[in-house]
């Protein structure tokens, strides 16, 4: 009786383990049994992590569904300076128009109108810098279509012609309407409708779409929710001195790769400017203790956990004889620095994600070549899963990595590190055969102080027993 009563005691303490850690123990500890001996549990929160600022500057700019424009000098990172380029639908109500495809017998156009649909300064709207000032945007015709099976970087381009169909004077949360500076656009598509609106497709190839490119002298980054191209005109018949007026929208496309960002990037007199090349490195120790994130500017941080085996192998002893750790709960806490935010000009990053690394210190590849991000954590870690990203709550970020170090310790995983990312920096065009798309586009830029000794506002903190 005394023997059934002290294996259940032990069964009791072993499930209480479990069940007081995350879900995502469950995976790793499903092999033990009620008579394996678990100690009493353990925390250890010094762990020796190294930081670097990686240039990885090759981020997806065509998987988002709004646009940004503008630019602004941040007195950390320097300049960035953000293009779109964007392609737009023929109209929904062509069954309005006379003869089907066309604008009547004699069209005359009255007004060519550029609607913009800014994005309003609340928790569902963008800005970010001065945006409280002006900023000035001119509107290009382009002269190549968008090719919407292909990935855009934040490196690229198009072709749009020099002068300007417009200038636009954009504020946060003020929709407004801007008349083209000539007929030009209007006259071309009215008169050719017949040719031009078979189809979308034969639409998008005559009519490429708009560039919304920045001046140099504006203070913030804005998001424009939608735009559309109204054209108002008018048919006259003379016969019976009868004038009919009408109008029709020409929306900008919403289907997946219909836009991108270009984004240009002045770091000369910044800590960052050492980073040339890509997969440049600026460990922290040589920039004064910080490391650097940038949404859309290829900025990423690098961590390695350089003691992480030397605690096993310390805990567990030669050939396990001290037992096995059995993790129950690990966090990395990444703690921003509040003082670079300046007030609300530059907040850090919503969000972050973490992809795991090869023994090369890349990040890690998929047969497919997708990017492997780290998985969630309350799944199987060795199965396909939902990618691993968290939230900020008090200017700190805290990444459950319960199963990602338990695989480490158990070798199942090498101990490479982990590459740590903005929430819009796709460094991948495909995730599990589809490819990522982000709503909301944002250039927020993250700034950690992490002292050149390993211990600093990146921790890495963990809690586990033995078990034999």
């Amino acid at each position: 009786m005394s023997w059934l009563r002290g294996n259940f005691a032990l069964y009791c303490f072993a499930w209480l383990i479990v069940s007081c850690g995350n879900r995502d123990i469950d995976n790793i500890s499903s092999d033990l049994t009620p008579a394996q001996n678990i100690t009493r549990s353990y925390y250890k929160g010094n762990y020796k992590i190294t930081a670097s600022t990686i240039l990885y500057d090759s981020v997806v700019t065509n998987n988002t569904t709004t646009l940004l424009v503008g630019r602004y000098t941040d007195p950390i990172f320097g300049t960035m300076l953000v293009n779109c380029f964007a392609q737009f639908n023929r109209p929904a109500n062509l069954d309005k128009l006379l003869g089907g495809n066309t604008f009547g017998p004699n069209p005359k156009i009255d007004s060519v109108v550029l609607n913009i649909t800014m994005s309003s300064n609340t928790a569902s709207g963008y800005a970010y810098g001065k945006k409280s000032e002006t900023q000035i945007v001119t509107v290009h015709r382009i002269k190549e279509k968008i090719n919407t099976s292909s990935a855009y970087f934040n490196f690229s381009t198009l072709p749009y012609d020099s002068d300007p169909l417009a200038t636009l004077l954009l504020k946060v949360g003020k929709n407004t309407r801007y008349t083209f500076a000539n007929d030009t656009i209007g006259n071309e598509l009215i008169i050719k409708s017949a040719e031009y609106l078979t189809s979308n497709a034969v639409f998008q190839e005559k009519f490429a779409g708009l560039a919304f490119i920045s001046s140099g002298s504006n203070t913030a980054v804005l998001r424009i929710e939608s735009a559309s191209i109204i054209i108002k005109y008018h048919n006259y018949y003379a016969f019976n001195n009868y004038k009919v007026s009408d109008s029709v929208e020409f929306p900008i496309a919403t289907e997946t790769y219909s836009r991108f960002l270009q984004i240009q990037k002045d770091r000369t007199a910044s800590a960052m400017s050492k980073l040339a090349n890509q997969y440049d490195s600026l460990p922290s120790e040589q920039s004064n203790g910080y490391v650097y994130i940038q949404s859309y500017g290829g900025l990423c941080t690098r961590l390695g956990f350089s003691d992480l085996l030397s605690f096993r192998d310390s805990v567990e002893g030669p050939n396990h004889q001290n037992g096995h750790i059995l993790i129950t709960r690990a966090e990395l806490k990444i703690s921003t620095d509040v003082l670079a935010y300046q007030g609300t000009l530059y907040p850090p990053s919503p969000k972050i994600y973490a992809y795991e690394l090869n023994e090369a210190k890349y990040i890690k590849t998929r047969n497919d070549g997708s990017k492997q991000l780290l998985q969630s954590q309350v799944r199987d870690p060795f199965a396909n899963s939902s990618p691993m990203f968290v939230g900020i709550s008090d200017y700190t970020y805290t990444l459950p990595i319960t199963t990602y170090i338990q695989a480490v310790i158990d070798g199942k995983k090498s101990n490479s590190g982990l590459m740590i990312v903005s929430d819009n920096d796709i460094l991948e065009v495909q995730e599990n055969g589809q490819q990522r798309n982000y709503p909301l586009a944002q250039v927020n830029r993250t700034v950690i102080k992490h002292t050149p000794n390993g211990y600093g506002n990146i921790k890495l903190l963990v809690w586990y027993s033995i078990y034999k």
